[in-house]
């Protein structure tokens, strides 16, 4: 019997067979068992940057609401200053509105009063009125 005819013959073939299909899946459930475990350190991997991510992202969360709260604080702050310094404003311009009405009588009396018409009715004038020239 030649060689290939032993091949050939059905029982051979089918052992073959079966030891190719033994092979094969015994490499394809090693190609799988690699393909799983890169699979895990892949997550191990992503786990760890997640992590590394998150623990970021928390700083910088944690150092803007710091900065929000300081700058809150500070608008806080000139906003109760600027209501203090509007209130003054509004104060002072009252009492220039109310100077402003003296000022405003005196030179109309000064400018209603009857004119000296002599050298001595001016200096009298002006000893008499140097009492209300006082500025406040």
């Amino acid at each position: 019997m030649n060689l290939l005819a032993f091949f050939l013959q059905p029982r051979v073939l089918v052992t073959l067979a079966l030891s190719i299909a033994i092979a094969g899946t015994g490499w394809y459930v090693k190609h799988l068992k690699n393909n799983i475990a890169d699979q895990q350190q892949l997550v191990v991997v992503t786990q760890q940057k997640l992590y590394v991510a998150n623990a970021q992202i928390i700083a910088e969360r944690d150092k803007f609401k710091f900065t929000i709260d300081t700058m809150q604080n500070e608008y806080d702050s000139l906003k109760s200053k600027t209501a203090a310094l509007q209130q003054r404003i509004s104060v002072s311009d009252k009492k220039r509105g109310i100077i402003q009405r003296e000022y405003d009588q005196r030179i109309n009396r000064i400018l209603q009063e009857p004119r000296p018409k002599t050298c001595s009715d001016a200096v009298k004038y002006l000893f008499d009125s140097s009492k209300e020239l006082e500025w406040k």
